[in-house]
């Protein structure tokens, strides 16, 4: 393990191409500058809102999940996303992602529609998410479940996979577990390697789905400080989240769903005091 662990450290360090010791290529850190420039050139020539979603909506029978929903996330921004179980909201970043279509409506990324897009080409372009549920490839090193994001996730000629990898383990404090066996982890660093798999992929705009749900509360302020990190570096975060004061600590502005639709849309404070939110998220009487 030792050694596993010193080939790592010593694949972080390399700026140049070259072998390894068992003679393989190793590749020069291009996918990591690959997707700074990502950023910077769509920072040039993007407008104010990175994600535009301009009346969306989505049945499952009976059920709406969007109800000609509208929603702007600018660029740069920390959006928080609240509601009862059942609003939408995991269906919401399913909608964003790809994972499923909607039935009308448009999504624009980066003031491109984006709509039809399959879920892969949504990546590529810089839409990264979470799940609520870690499911690593448990056999596989915390390296390796990273690794796979960097290479499939992101431009998969570009055959610089390894650094925005450990990039990635670094920015989530992983890196030291690096050659640890996925499955072996606690919950902290199953949320934590959902993270990094995520980030490994270069993305613009980065989904988490209730990211901080089953930690303790000394595991959730470990986890405040790592988001808090990611947002200083420029990164747009939207959070759906039911630990509210998590989502405080982190963000500026705040949504609420329910039933398909936006309910409230603000300053998380003013957001959390409304009656709207007794009412319906809380369920307490106004």
């Amino acid at each position: 393990m030792e050694k596993a662990g010193q080939g790592v450290r010593s694949a972080f360090g390399r700026q140049q191409s070259g072998t390894d010791r068992t003679g393989a290529r190793t590749a020069r850190p291009l996918g990591l500058r690959s997707a700074r420039r990502r950023r910077e050139t769509c920072a040039v020539h993007r407008n104010n809102d990175i994600l535009e979603l301009d009346r969306i909506s989505r049945s499952f029978g009976s059920v709406c999940v969007a109800d000609q929903l509208s929603l702007n996330v600018r660029n740069g921004e920390a959006l928080g996303i609240i509601g009862p179980n059942g609003a939408g909201k995991t269906s919401l970043f399913n909608m964003i992602t790809g994972a499923i279509r909607v039935d009308g409506g448009a999504i624009r990324f980066d003031g491109v529609p984006i709509t039809d897009l399959p879920p892969h080409r949504r990546c590529r372009i810089g839409i990264a998410r979470s799940h609520q549920v870690p499911r690593p490839f448990a056999d596989m090193t915390v390296f390796e479940n990273v690794l796979v994001g960097a290479t499939f996730g992101a431009d998969p000629h570009s055959g610089a996979a390894t650094v925005p990898a450990l990039r990635a383990l670094e920015r989530t404090g992983l890196l030291a577990k690096a050659n640890q066996r996925a499955g072996a982890l606690p919950l902290l660093d199953r949320k934590r390697l959902e993270l990094a798999r995520a980030l490994a992929t270069g993305p613009s705009l980065l989904l988490l789905d209730e990211i901080a749900g089953g930690l303790t509360e000394h595991e959730v302020a470990e986890l405040i400080q790592t988001i808090r990190a990611l947002r200083a570096e420029g990164l747009t975060i939207v959070w759906i989240e039911h630990i509210v004061h998590a989502l405080l600590a982190v963000v500026d502005r705040l949504v609420v769903l329910n039933l398909g639709k936006v309910l409230l849309d603000g300053d998380p404070h003013e957001v959390m005091a409304s009656e709207q939110v007794r009412e319906i998220y809380l369920g307490a009487d106004a």
